[in-house]
């Protein structure tokens, strides 16, 4: 937890000293920031309310796989922002074809599943990012997807 807590700590201090501008905070880990295995509760905790610190961020990005998208993790990060920042997760779909997403890419979710879970949470303030769904140009949508 000391470790990526360290490592954030060192990239904001280079973009506030690089006069950037930035009003957004992205955890893209390749993995899943809602997988307690890789982020503990209480490391996400720590990042959460150091965001919230962050009076310059009106936007978080968090990665995540979807079998660790649920009401009460989507709720865990909600309540530890201010009201003004908005919570987005990605989502690495790839493709909308099954086929090429379970047989070419091996991406262990199939469209029905994703649907589930954006079904699931539809009503909660975030947005979705689905990556990777049409030319790897992010698709936004909120609070459901066009399906």
């Amino acid at each position: 937890a000391d470790a990526v807590l360290r490592q954030f700590e060192v990239g904001v201090a280079i973009a506030d000293t690089e006069a950037t501008g930035y009003n957004s905070v992205e955890f893209l880990n390749d993995g899943s920031f809602l997988n307690v295995d890789e982020f503990s509760h209480d490391t996400q905790q720590r990042l959460l309310v150091r965001v919230q610190g962050m009076l310059n961020v009106e936007r978080l990005l968090v990665e995540s796989k979807p079998e660790h998208i649920t009401v009460d993790n989507v709720r865990f990060i909600l309540e530890r922002l201010r009201p003004n920042q908005t919570l987005e997760v990605g989502i690495g779909i790839e493709s909308r074809n099954d086929f090429v997403r379970e047989v070419c890419i091996n991406k262990g979710i199939c469209i029905a599943d994703f649907e589930a879970i954006v079904g699931a949470i539809a009503a909660m303030p975030i947005v979705f990012v689905a990556a990777g769904r049409t030319r790897n140009e992010p698709k936004l949508f909120s609070p459901a997807p066009p399906f």
